[in-house]
């Protein structure tokens, strides 16, 4: 959690949301963390994973806000 944490300030960020983390920022990261390649590959799915499931989630919550406001 930590890790997608610190990894979530390298997305970038426009007037319709955050943007994906980017591969090489978590690969990077791996890198400096010292993981092992077979287990990198593991960390980069699974950080993907959250990733999407964050920017499903903000996705969701911007389009309820926008509706809210419409009304």
């Amino acid at each position: 959690m930590m890790a997608f944490f610190d990894l979530c300030t390298c997305r970038a960020l426009s007037e319709s949301g955050p943007g994906p983390i980017p591969w090489t920022a978590i690969v990077e990261y791996a890198d400096r963390a010292g993981l092992e390649l077979d287990v990198e590959a593991g960390f980069v799915r699974v950080i993907r994973a959250m990733d999407a499931a964050y920017l499903e989630w903000y996705a969701k919550k911007a389009e309820a806000m926008r509706k809210k406001e419409i009304k």
